[in-house]
């Protein structure tokens, strides 16, 4: 019973990182459906695996139910890239 339990939660953390890595891909695109159908469904068994995990996944949840588009997380390493290359562009031309 435990087995199948971790073996469940091993497979919906890959559900839940390809949900993210899809987000990353089209951070403006309101993703939401697409999430929540991969998403909710392993809710418990990513709690069960990692605290992260489910920190990250309780904040897609209430995103989802509150109506909202999934917005840019800014603490990515992808947008911190980003927002350097744009400050040393700007350095660059001054």
């Amino acid at each position: 019973m435990a087995v199948r339990k971790l073996e469940r939660a091993v497979q919906s953390t890959r559900i839940l990182k390809r949900a993210v890595s899809f987000r990353r891909a089209r951070p403006r695109n309101p993703a939401a459906h697409l999430v929540e159908e991969l998403v909710t469904p392993h809710a418990e068994n990513v709690c069960l695996l990692c605290a992260a995990s489910s920190s990250l996944m309780f904040n897609l949840i209430t995103r989802i139910e509150s109506g909202n588009e999934i917005a840019v997380d800014r603490n990515t390493d992808q947008y911190k890239r980003q927002r350097v290359h744009r400050v040393s562009r700007g350095r660059r031309r001054s």
